[in-house]
């Protein structure tokens, strides 16, 4: 059965979470990429009702141990390189153990007598399980891996053939899709731990700028003016600049009560100066009205009074409009 993304992604998810870290174990320094050897789990492991991926699923292959039986009994000469000397003193119960699939992947117990070096009971171990996996992948696939020709590799796997026909047609698609799936947790993981900082310390002190970190201690932050002339020279240009930035202000300040005081004292004198010019002023015209002179003489200082007035109020008013 082809399996949706869905099913693909969840089943991804499942691997990663639970095998990750022995799939790295197991791939480091080979030729197998992490993800494709997930993708290998994906389609080979049992699962149990609830979809979980099981690590003691066994298959049996009757039409395998019947093979081999007859290899051990002198009715066929050998089955996939394996001769009656190597079955010569296996029992049934033995043959069968050699025609049985073990693990996450699946490996044909058979393997252990011609391609691996080891016990059922070692093949049958999580903890080596996946280890043997990647072996038998380089000694029976390694140019493909090497290539990137994974289809082939899965076909290899699955039938002992690059080209082989999988029993079943959504065993390479489905294996591909885990595959891409798993590929892709695994960048979001990695991406996700560079984000956070997850890095390991080295032993001792590790110097940064304006930062020191110890393992052991964790992180010990401690100001830089006496090792950084630059940042010394940054910070007392601030100091600077905070300093005079005060002081404008002060002045400012001082400046504009200088004004307001001016402003005052120059309206008082306006007021002085009006009662000194124009009461004056006031008196002659009348002075002039008591001693009756000609009506003409009478009107011409008057006009001359005003026009006098007027201009000295505009001079005042200007100056009230200069300070403000």
């Amino acid at each position: 059965m082809a399996y949706k993304d869905s099913d693909a992604r969840r089943i991804a998810r499942q691997i990663f979470e639970r095998f990750g870290s022995r799939i790295d174990e197991a791939c480091e320094a080979s030729s197998v990429p992490t993800a494709f050897l997930a993708g290998l789990i994906g389609v080979e492991a049992g699962k149990d009702r609830r979809g979980r991926l099981r690590e003691d699923a066994t298959r049996f292959e009757a039409h395998v141990f019947n093979r081999l039986r007859q290899v051990r009994d002198g009715l066929r000469k050998s089955y996939n390189g394996i001769s009656r000397r190597d079955l010569e003193q296996a029992s049934d119960g033995a043959i069968s153990n050699l025609a049985t699939s073990f693990g996450l992947t699946q490996i044909m117990g058979w393997h252990m007598v011609k391609n691996l070096r080891g016990s059922i009971a070692d093949l049958r171990d999580p903890d080596k399980h996946l280890g043997y996996a990647v072996e038998l992948l380089e000694i029976t696939a390694k140019r493909y891996l090497v290539a990137g020709d994974y289809e082939s590799v899965l076909r290899i796997w699955n039938t002992g053939r690059p080209r082989g026909k999988t029993y079943h047609a959504s065993y390479v698609p489905n294996a591909l899709k885990v595959k891409a799936f798993y590929q892709e947790l695994s960048a979001k993981a990695e991406s996700g731990k560079e984000l956070s900082g997850e890095v390991d310390l080295p032993e001792g002190p590790v110097t940064f700028t304006g930062i020191e970190t110890t393992s052991e201690e964790g992180q010990q932050f401690r100001s830089s003016e006496e090792d950084d002339p630059g940042f010394r020279d940054v910070a007392v240009s601030t100091r600077d600049l905070g300093q005079s930035a005060v002081e404008t202000v002060d002045q400012v300040t001082r400046t504009v009560e200088t004004v307001r005081r001016g402003r005052d004292s120059l309206k008082a004198a306006i007021s002085t100066w009006s009662q000194v010019i124009f009461q004056p002023l006031w008196a002659l015209v009348a002075a002039f009205g008591e001693i009756q002179w000609s009506k003409w003489l009478t009107v011409a200082a008057i006009v001359a009074i005003a026009l006098l007035a007027w201009h000295h109020r505009q001079l005042v008013m200007g100056k009230i409009r200069e300070l403000g």
